[in-house]
């Protein structure tokens, strides 16, 4: 049912996945699926996420994965989290050659919501600005937030990071 679902859906030009859903979709495994890829999607939005939660993390990147030629990203984050103890295996062989602006609120500064960015940097090739908010955190862990972020490595040398206010 599920794929039924994705395949009807595989050719709007924008999609808004929110909580409730996104959790049903990471319990379904969007990789399960061989049928799926969003290849006309330009906008892709995943809100209420809760990284907290693996299946939720991997679902993130799965979708990613499958919509190669999105223009415009948008995530909202819940609830961070901690992935030391899950091993990630990145396909850094995709590239998004669409990708121009990134939008993450809710940063706290997670392990899952770092390595979400990184990822995010490190494939989209044209990348113009990656917005994020930061959600409470007191001036020493924003400092230590903002100069891992400027360290990662990017695709895009036209890439920039941008701190919205919240």
């Amino acid at each position: 049912m599920l794929s039924i679902f994705l395949q009807i859906h595989a050719k709007f030009s924008s999609i808004d996945f929110g909580g409730c859903m996104c959790e049903l979709l990471a319990a379904g495994g969007i990789k399960n699926s061989p049928l799926v890829a969003f290849n006309y999607l330009n906008e892709l939005c995943l809100s209420g996420l809760y990284f907290n939660e693996f299946g939720v993390f991997r679902y993130v990147l799965d979708m990613v994965d499958c919509c190669p030629n999105i223009k415009k990203l948008n995530i909202a984050v819940v609830l961070g989290g901690n992935l030391e103890q899950h091993e990630l295996d990145y396909n850094f062989s995709i590239k998004l050659n669409h990708l121009l602006e990134v939008k993450i609120e809710g940063i706290t500064g997670s392990s899952a919501e770092l390595k979400l960015i990184e990822y995010l940097l490190a494939i989209s090739v044209v990348l113009e600005k990656l917005f994020f908010t930061l959600d409470y955190l007191d001036d020493k862990s924003e400092v230590k937030l903002y100069r891992e972020l400027m360290g990662f490595p990017r695709a895009s040398t036209k890439a920039r990071l941008i701190c919205l206010e919240k």
